[in-house]
């Protein structure tokens, strides 16, 4: 609206000019138009009056494969909700709710409604949730995402589940009325399975503790032994004799594995597990809601880890669109997994 003002009051001004001067010639020299352009304007003016010289509003034009403006609604809105989503992970989860897009085809509605950038989806999402409680500040907010950023995504052999599981310790930083927060991640590296765990330090008992209690009988219920577990060389995973997450893996045959020394990022499948949980959860869930309890936020992450492990479509060359929970009750690795 400002640009068509700017253009109505420029044709406006050249007519005037011209009219002052009583040389049209040098009135568009002045301009910097032709003279063709100036009786156009002049005889638009003549026959319409101030209303000539607007700019008429150009539309879009409407393509004949445009998506309809139901389902492009239905996209964005979801896309909103789920603002740290690529364009091919919204692709791979609306085909699952029976809405079909290619992930192109999500990027041309992103780019006509102005949010290919995931910082534009983002304001998006925080616009809806405006007045409401968030436990996270925006420097909070950046410092997440700027972490998520620096964590890569790396190939390991894993021919079966079991077979290698890889467990981090993931710092989350202070949380008001709560304090300092770590949480104990574990996935499988053949399918992605994942398992979190949310403590106020990090200790031996906590690496232990989320094996125990989450990792272990999960496996167990399965029937599908644990071979081994890849860690960092951090305190709280390996030290002097007697460490007890050390011996609860000797206990149960389970071969610890570590990365080499100084070099995190050999542990890059966890890595990249990580900054998914920061980006599809914390950074969305703590802006949507106020936690007074760890006990409350571990709840709405066990209510996110099943959907992530049952409902959420994974790209991986592994998984191939199934969910980490079909691909651990694949039957065709049995034969595999046995012989491990």
């Amino acid at each position: 609206m400002k640009e068509m003002y700017r253009q109505e009051q420029y044709k406006l001004t050249l007519l005037k000019t011209a009219e002052h001067l009583k040389n049209v010639e040098k009135a568009c020299k002045i301009f910097n138009v032709s003279r063709q352009y100036y009786y156009n304007v002049k005889k638009l003016y003549e026959q319409y009056g101030i209303s000539g010289l607007r700019e008429k509003e150009r539309k879009d034009p409407e393509m004949p494969n445009k998506t309809p403006s139901e389902k492009e609604r239905e996209i964005l809105a979801y896309s909103i909700k789920n603002p740290t989503y690529g364009k091919e992970r919204v692709s791979g989860q609306l085909s699952l709710k029976g809405v079909f897009i290619t992930a192109s085809g999500v990027a041309s509605i992103w780019r006509r409604n102005k949010m290919s950038k995931r910082r534009e989806r983002l304001q998006r999402f925080e616009e809806t949730h405006l007045g409401e409680w968030g436990s996270m500040t925006k420097e909070q907010m950046d410092m997440l995402l700027s972490h998520s950023q620096e964590l890569k995504e790396q190939h390991v052999i894993s021919d079966y589940p079991g077979n290698l599981l890889c467990q981090d310790t993931l710092e989350l930083g202070r949380l008001k009325g709560i304090g300092r927060m770590f949480v104990q991640v574990v996935i499988d590296t053949h399918g992605s399975y994942g398992f979190a765990k949310i403590f106020t330090s990090k200790t031996q008992v906590e690496t232990a503790d989320v094996l125990i209690d989450k990792v272990l009988p999960m496996y167990n219920s399965l029937g599908i032994p644990v071979n081994s577990i890849l860690t960092d060389n951090g305190k709280e995973y390996c030290g002097v004799e007697g460490h007890f997450y050390e011996d609860l893996l000797a206990s149960l045959n389970i071969e610890h594995r570590r990365t080499k020394v100084r070099s995190p990022k050999t542990n890059g499948f966890v890595e990249r597990f990580n900054r998914t949980l920061l980006e599809e959860f914390f950074v969305i869930r703590m802006r949507e809601k106020w936690f007074t309890s760890i006990e409350e936020l571990q709840a709405d992450l066990d209510a996110w880890l099943w959907y992530y492990n049952f409902e959420r479509s994974h790209q991986g060359y592994r998984v191939r669109g199934r969910t980490p929970f079909q691909v651990l009750t694949d039957f065709s690795v049995r034969p595999k997994l046995l012989l491990g």
